[in-house]
């Protein structure tokens, strides 16, 4: 789905940690 990955983007670009992108792949 394109908003996994825009979300995706934008969590990884907010913070490259990866602790917003584990938590946006749960929630999506």
């Amino acid at each position: 789905m394109p908003l996994q990955l825009a979300f995706l983007c934008i969590s990884y670009l907010h913070f490259p940690t990866g602790r917003l992108w584990f938590y946006l792949f749960i929630v999506a």
